[in-house]
């Protein structure tokens, strides 16, 4: 029985230090609003997550802690983030992507006027 005790305590007081999940809020860089929804992923991995609707997320990087981590979201460039501090809090800022379209005239035609089949 003690033996299982010491080894009980062992694992408890070892187990965190394999725990190695980086958490962080992700928001919008001109009006510091969350961005909902983001994706956090492993390029070239399976090993991903993405946002809540306050912009905050969780992952374990326990098996993946020596590749970069790619956020992204749509209508922002993303950002990769290498050395990985485990319970580290970090804030992301996107920064938005800006689309500019070409100007777009309509001409209306008279309605009284119609072609003959």
């Amino acid at each position: 029985m003690k033996k299982f005790i010491v080894f009980f305590i062992l694992v408890y007081l070892y187990l965190p230090a394999y725990n190695q999940i980086i958490r962080g809020t992700i928001r919008d860089q001109n009006t510091e609003f969350p961005i909902s929804y983001a994706v956090i992923y492993f390029k070239g991995t399976f090993v991903g997550t993405q946002s809540d609707s306050n912009g905050y997320f969780e992952l374990d990087i326990s098996k993946n802690n020596s590749m970069p981590l790619t956020i992204s979201a749509l209508g922002y460039y993303s950002v990769i983030l290498t050395d990985l501090v485990p319970d580290r809090k970090y804030q992301i800022n996107l920064v938005p992507k800006i689309f500019e379209l070409k100007e777009v005239v309509i001409i209306a035609k008279d309605p009284n006027e119609r072609k003959k089949i």
